[in-house]
């Protein structure tokens, strides 16, 4: 839903005057002391509109968003606080799918952009997740606790990961991913 802001209520009001109202100092006044009150009150209302949106507000505004939906600063930036309140309203609505829980992942992962991994189906019930990438300064646990609270009951979730360079890989080669055992071995 896109809400049109109205800037200029004052024009607008005075160019629907009839003909002869127009260029009537006493009666273009009047109506401009109303029309200004009005585009007050659309100014303040568009201010409050967006001091309310996660993209848009800052500050003390963001901290009140992320008291409403569970998630503490912990001492980040605005900018570096917001994909972690995107990411917690995902955690809270979230219905446990390897699909939700890897867009949550990727929100809060977005300052490590290096950072690579792939959610693996295991049957019956579970899943793995394994980072193709070193974590490097990233903590495992803030990923596993994100993995726990977004899983479903009696879901078996696994967490493969390295904490630094170079990860296990062939010096030549095709390497696992490739060939015709390609994904086969893990």
């Amino acid at each position: 839903m896109t809400i049109s802001i109205i800037t200029d209520h004052i024009q607008q009001g005075l160019d629907l005057l009839k003909e002869q109202f127009k260029g009537k100092e006493k009666i273009e006044a009047f109506i401009s002391a109303f029309l200004n009150q009005i585009q007050l009150i659309e100014d303040t209302l568009e201010q409050l509109l967006n001091d309310r949106t996660i993209d848009l507000s800052s500050g003390e505004n963001l901290d009140l968003i992320g008291r409403i939906v569970g998630q503490p600063r912990e001492g980040r930036t605005d900018a570096n606080y917001r994909p972690w309140i995107k990411a917690r309203i995902l955690i809270n609505k979230s219905s446990g799918t390897a699909e939700e829980i890897y867009e949550a992942l990727r929100l809060i992962l977005i300052d490590f952009p290096n950072f690579d991994m792939r959610l693996i189906d295991e049957y019956p019930a579970g899943f793995r997740l394994q980072a193709i990438t070193a974590l490097g300064s990233l903590d495992p646990d803030v990923i596993f606790d994100i993995l726990n609270q977004m899983r479903a009951a009696a879901v078996d979730i696994s967490f493969a990961y390295n904490v630094s360079e170079p990860i296990f890989k062939f010096d030549s080669g095709p390497g696992w991913d490739q060939g015709h055992l390609g994904g086969l071995i893990s």
